[in-house]
């Protein structure tokens, strides 16, 4: 039997062990540090004593990571230009049904802002007629945290659409 042999493979398995080992270590010490956030867009309305609310589309952050984030704002996004669009989203979630930012995401948190379809189209058409924006401009959600993070999602929207659906 050839041990020379034997123990090259031991040698090489071994190597091959310990460089995955390696690998793992440092992917589980970067971890911690990569922010990790999920935004969603729906439609809402909300359900009253007397019947039905008007139509809302409804922007879920959620932290998925596993370190604290502090969200700054939420914007809508065209092009280059981000929409601040604060004074029509609404905390239907929270009791005072006040928005305030910055806000804290522990992980697995999440929070929900709410804009009417009548408020959000009102604007963008307003912003249509000062040529802030072009009808075909795509809408993207934007998220910004403190550390300067950017952090963006497609809504498969454009401008004109939502100024012609929101009436």
């Amino acid at each position: 039997m050839n041990w020379n042999a034997i123990g090259a493979i031991g040698t090489a398995v071994g190597s091959l062990v310990t460089a995955i080992a390696v690998v793992i270590a440092v992917i589980q010490y970067k971890q911690p540090l990569i922010k990790k956030i999920k935004i969603t867009l729906t439609s809402a309305f909300p359900v009253f004593d007397s019947g039905l609310g008007e139509n809302y589309y409804c922007i879920t952050v959620a932290n998925t990571g596993i370190r604290n984030i502090v969200i700054t704002n939420v914007y809508l996004s065209t092009r280059k230009k981000n929409l601040i669009v604060n004074n029509i989203m609404e905390a239907l979630d929270s009791p005072t049904q006040e928005l305030s930012f910055p806000q804290e995401l522990c992980p697995e948190k999440s929070f929900s802002v709410y804009i009417s379809y009548k408020n959000l189209s009102g604007a963008l058409r307003e912003g249509l007629q000062r040529e802030n924006v072009k009808e075909h401009d795509k809408i993207r959600i934007l998220v910004s945290d403190t550390t300067s993070g950017k952090h963006y999602k497609r809504t498969g929207m454009t401008v004109k659409k939502v100024v012609e659906y929101g009436g």
